[in-house]
């Protein structure tokens, strides 16, 4: 959960884009997401 909020500052873009998918995204794939 606390990366969720971490990552969610990097992929708070990729994730609107995703719309609710963007949030099991970076839930899945947290450490490639915020990678890239």
């Amino acid at each position: 959960q606390h990366c969720v909020a971490l990552c969610a500052k990097g992929l708070v873009c990729e994730a609107d884009t995703l719309g609710s998918h963007g949030y099991v995204y970076l839930a899945i794939y947290p450490t490639p997401a915020t990678t890239s």
